[in-house]
């Protein structure tokens, strides 16, 4: 198995981020059918992004991206 990082930039409004880090949390709680782990998400405030880091086979990111 390998880590992967996964830059995610949301958009500047406040109630967007908020319902993207939603969807950034459903997308990755449905990685269980990719074989992929969800190790976690950061979010960097000071820079506005939101750093995901994931586990698994190449492969299996490859179809789950």
């Amino acid at each position: 198995m390998k880590r992967y990082l996964l830059i995610l930039r949301p958009k500047k409004d406040h109630v967007e981020q908020d319902l993207q880090l939603k969807k950034f949390r459903e997308i990755f709680k449905n990685t269980t059918r990719f074989n992929i782990e969800l190790v976690e998400i950061l979010h960097f405030s000071k820079d506005d992004y939101y750093m995901v880091h994931i586990r698994g086979k190449d492969d299996d990111i490859t179809r789950f991206i």
